[in-house]
């Protein structure tokens, strides 16, 4: 059953991202970003402090670098099944 399984094919989701005069065209990075980090980069992007509150990280680092230092796990759940990546 879908609702309950936990696969691969279904959080391995690609992220596209287009910030024109800050990501070059064709620029592509294999790192692992959860949603979460969506707000800290749009704060990052505005260039504003993300607030306290906030969970995730900005991805411009990545972007900017493919070499900078990024998680090498991310927590996935779903259903009544927890499993981590």
């Amino acid at each position: 059953k879908w609702d309950t399984s936990f696969q691969d094919v279904l959080v391995r989701v690609p992220l596209i991202l287009r910030l024109p005069g800050r990501i070059p065209a064709g620029v592509v990075r294999h790192h692992l970003v959860e949603l979460l980090d969506l707000f800290p980069t749009i704060f990052d992007c505005m260039g504003r402090e993300t607030p306290s509150y906030a969970q995730g990280k900005s991805l411009l680092p990545i972007v900017k670098d493919a070499g900078a230092d990024w998680r090498g796990e991310v927590i996935c759940q779903g259903g009544v099944e927890r499993a981590a990546l």
